[in-house]
Protein backbone atom coordinates (compact mmCIF):
# COMPACT_ATOMS: atom_id res chain seq x y z
CA UNK A 1 0.00 0.00 0.00
CA UNK A 2 2.68 2.55 0.87
CA UNK A 3 3.96 2.59 -2.74
CA UNK A 4 0.96 1.08 -4.54
CA UNK A 5 -1.70 3.53 -3.33
CA UNK A 6 -0.04 6.74 -4.55
CA UNK A 7 0.90 5.05 -7.86
CA UNK A 8 -2.65 3.73 -8.36
CA UNK A 9 -4.03 7.21 -7.66
CA UNK A 10 -1.60 8.79 -10.14
CA UNK A 11 -2.12 6.18 -12.89
CA UNK A 12 -5.86 5.54 -12.58
CA UNK A 13 -7.40 8.24 -10.38
CA UNK A 14 -9.75 7.63 -7.46
CA UNK A 15 -11.32 4.55 -9.09
CA UNK A 16 -7.87 3.00 -9.43
CA UNK A 17 -7.07 3.83 -5.80
CA UNK A 18 -10.28 2.13 -4.62
CA UNK A 19 -9.38 -0.99 -6.64
CA UNK A 20 -5.86 -0.94 -5.18
CA UNK A 21 -7.23 -0.71 -1.63
CA UNK A 22 -9.58 -3.66 -2.21
CA UNK A 23 -6.74 -5.66 -3.79
CA UNK A 24 -4.54 -4.88 -0.80
CA UNK A 25 -7.18 -5.69 1.82
CA UNK A 26 -8.58 -8.86 0.27
CA UNK A 27 -5.31 -10.08 -1.24
CA UNK A 28 -2.30 -9.03 0.79
CA UNK A 29 -3.82 -8.32 4.21
CA UNK A 30 -6.07 -11.40 4.31
CA UNK A 31 -3.14 -13.59 3.23
CA UNK A 32 -0.84 -12.12 5.89
CA UNK A 33 -3.50 -12.36 8.61
CA UNK A 34 -4.14 -16.03 7.85
CA UNK A 35 -1.12 -17.82 6.34
CA UNK A 36 1.26 -15.19 7.73
CA UNK A 37 -0.06 -15.66 11.26
CA UNK A 38 0.26 -19.44 11.00
CA UNK A 39 3.91 -18.98 9.96
CA UNK A 40 4.46 -16.39 12.72
CA UNK A 41 3.06 -18.77 15.32
CA UNK A 42 5.26 -21.62 14.10
CA UNK A 43 8.53 -19.66 13.86
CA UNK A 44 7.97 -16.80 16.31
CA UNK A 45 8.94 -16.64 19.94
CA UNK A 46 5.34 -16.51 21.15
CA UNK A 47 4.01 -18.53 24.08
CA UNK A 48 0.27 -18.11 23.52
CA UNK A 49 -1.69 -19.49 20.57
CA UNK A 50 -2.64 -16.90 17.94
CA UNK A 51 -6.39 -16.52 17.37
CA UNK A 52 -6.60 -15.82 13.62
CA UNK A 53 -10.33 -14.94 13.69
CA UNK A 54 -9.75 -12.41 16.49
CA UNK A 55 -6.76 -10.93 14.62
CA UNK A 56 -8.85 -10.54 11.45
CA UNK A 57 -11.81 -8.95 13.25
CA UNK A 58 -9.64 -6.54 15.24
CA UNK A 59 -7.27 -5.54 12.43
CA UNK A 60 -7.54 -1.73 12.04
CA UNK A 61 -7.83 -1.74 8.22
CA UNK A 62 -10.69 -4.27 8.32
CA UNK A 63 -12.48 -2.24 11.01
CA UNK A 64 -11.95 0.93 8.96
CA UNK A 65 -13.39 -0.75 5.85
CA UNK A 66 -16.51 -1.90 7.76
CA UNK A 67 -16.96 1.58 9.26
CA UNK A 68 -16.43 3.19 5.85
CA UNK A 69 -19.08 0.98 4.26
CA UNK A 70 -21.48 1.59 7.18
CA UNK A 71 -21.07 5.37 7.00
CA UNK A 72 -21.03 5.60 3.20
CA UNK A 73 -24.57 7.08 3.02
CA UNK A 74 -23.69 9.67 5.70
CA UNK A 75 -22.20 13.01 4.64
CA UNK A 76 -19.20 13.52 6.90
CA UNK A 77 -18.41 17.18 7.66
CA UNK A 78 -15.07 18.51 6.40
CA UNK A 79 -14.05 19.36 9.98
CA UNK A 80 -13.93 15.59 10.69
CA UNK A 81 -12.94 14.32 7.24
CA UNK A 82 -9.92 16.59 6.60
CA UNK A 83 -8.02 15.57 9.78
CA UNK A 84 -8.69 11.91 8.95
CA UNK A 85 -7.14 12.42 5.50
CA UNK A 86 -4.07 14.07 7.11
CA UNK A 87 -3.64 11.18 9.55
CA UNK A 88 -3.97 8.73 6.63
CA UNK A 89 -1.18 10.49 4.74
CA UNK A 90 1.09 10.31 7.80
CA UNK A 91 0.92 6.51 7.79
CA UNK A 92 3.36 6.18 4.89
CA UNK A 93 5.98 8.25 6.72
CA UNK A 94 5.48 6.41 10.02
CA UNK A 95 6.01 3.09 8.25
CA UNK A 96 9.19 4.42 6.61
CA UNK A 97 10.49 5.53 10.03
CA UNK A 98 9.72 2.06 11.44
CA UNK A 99 11.67 0.39 8.62
CA UNK A 100 14.57 2.81 9.14
CA UNK A 101 14.69 2.14 12.89
CA UNK A 102 14.74 -1.63 12.37
CA UNK A 103 17.05 -1.68 9.36
CA UNK A 104 20.39 -3.36 9.97
CA UNK A 105 22.25 -3.72 6.70
CA UNK A 106 25.01 -5.61 8.53
CA UNK A 107 22.50 -8.50 8.65
CA UNK A 108 22.39 -8.66 4.83
CA UNK A 109 25.61 -10.70 4.61
CA UNK A 110 24.14 -13.95 5.86
CA UNK A 111 20.97 -13.86 3.76
CA UNK A 112 21.95 -13.32 0.12
CA UNK A 113 20.08 -16.36 -1.17
CA UNK A 114 16.95 -15.59 0.87
CA UNK A 115 16.94 -11.94 -0.30
CA UNK A 116 17.26 -13.12 -3.90
CA UNK A 117 14.36 -15.55 -3.39
CA UNK A 118 12.14 -12.85 -1.81
CA UNK A 119 12.88 -10.37 -4.60
CA UNK A 120 12.41 -12.94 -7.36
CA UNK A 121 9.09 -14.25 -5.99
CA UNK A 122 7.63 -10.87 -5.03
CA UNK A 123 8.97 -8.63 -7.81
CA UNK A 124 9.00 -11.02 -10.80
CA UNK A 125 6.81 -14.10 -10.26
CA UNK A 126 3.93 -12.28 -8.51
CA UNK A 127 3.35 -9.66 -11.26
CA UNK A 128 3.76 -12.31 -13.97
CA UNK A 129 1.03 -14.36 -12.29
CA UNK A 130 -1.19 -11.25 -12.06
CA UNK A 131 -0.59 -10.59 -15.75
CA UNK A 132 -1.58 -14.15 -16.66
CA UNK A 133 -4.61 -14.24 -14.36
CA UNK A 134 -5.90 -10.85 -15.49
CA UNK A 135 -5.86 -12.16 -19.08
CA UNK A 136 -7.47 -15.44 -18.03
CA UNK A 137 -10.29 -13.65 -16.19
CA UNK A 138 -10.53 -10.98 -18.93
CA UNK A 139 -10.16 -8.02 -16.58
CA UNK A 140 -10.72 -4.62 -18.16
CA UNK A 141 -7.75 -2.34 -18.79
CA UNK A 142 -7.86 -0.45 -15.49
CA UNK A 143 -8.53 -3.53 -13.33
CA UNK A 144 -5.68 -5.38 -15.05
CA UNK A 145 -3.35 -2.40 -14.61
CA UNK A 146 -4.11 -2.18 -10.88
CA UNK A 147 -3.82 -5.95 -10.34
CA UNK A 148 -0.40 -6.03 -12.02
CA UNK A 149 0.67 -2.84 -10.22
CA UNK A 150 -0.27 -4.17 -6.79
CA UNK A 151 1.25 -7.59 -7.50
CA UNK A 152 4.55 -5.94 -8.43
CA UNK A 153 4.91 -4.15 -5.08
CA UNK A 154 7.73 -5.04 -2.66
CA UNK A 155 6.91 -7.09 0.48
CA UNK A 156 4.22 -5.57 2.68
CA UNK A 157 5.18 -3.48 5.68
CA UNK A 158 2.62 -5.52 7.59
CA UNK A 159 5.12 -8.39 7.58
CA UNK A 160 7.45 -6.18 9.64
CA UNK A 161 4.59 -5.42 12.06
CA UNK A 162 3.99 -9.17 12.47
CA UNK A 163 7.72 -9.69 12.91
CA UNK A 164 7.88 -7.14 15.71
CA UNK A 165 4.74 -8.42 17.38
CA UNK A 166 5.57 -12.13 17.25
CA UNK A 167 9.36 -11.83 17.73
CA UNK A 168 10.48 -13.02 14.32
CA UNK A 169 13.78 -12.08 12.64
CA UNK A 170 13.04 -8.35 12.37
CA UNK A 171 16.47 -7.43 11.00
CA UNK A 172 15.94 -9.83 8.09
CA UNK A 173 12.39 -8.58 7.46
CA UNK A 174 13.33 -4.89 7.49
CA UNK A 175 16.38 -5.52 5.27
CA UNK A 176 14.29 -7.59 2.82
CA UNK A 177 11.65 -4.84 2.62
CA UNK A 178 14.33 -2.19 2.10
CA UNK A 179 16.24 -4.13 -0.59
CA UNK A 180 13.07 -5.18 -2.44
CA UNK A 181 11.79 -1.58 -2.31
CA UNK A 182 15.00 -0.34 -3.96
CA UNK A 183 14.88 -3.05 -6.66
CA UNK A 184 11.15 -2.39 -7.22
CA UNK A 185 12.05 1.11 -8.47
CA UNK A 186 13.22 -0.71 -11.62
CA UNK A 187 10.77 -3.62 -11.78
CA UNK A 188 7.51 -1.67 -11.19
CA UNK A 189 7.93 0.57 -14.30
CA UNK A 190 8.85 -2.51 -16.33
CA UNK A 191 5.62 -4.29 -15.39
CA UNK A 192 3.60 -1.12 -15.94
CA UNK A 193 4.85 -1.10 -19.52
CA UNK A 194 3.71 -4.73 -19.84
CA UNK A 195 0.31 -3.87 -18.30
CA UNK A 196 -0.17 -0.91 -20.64
CA UNK A 197 0.02 -3.16 -23.75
Amino acid sequence: GYIGYPLALKLAGNQGLVKAIFYDLFGTVLFILTIGLIIAQHYGDQDKKINIIKELLTFPAIIALVLGLAFKPVVIPAIILVPLVWVGKLTIYLIAISVGLNLELSEVKGYYLLFAAVCFLKLIISPLMAFGLSGLFRLDGQASLIAILEASMPPAMLSLVLGLRYKLNVSFLSSAIFIASIISLFTIPLFQLVAAR
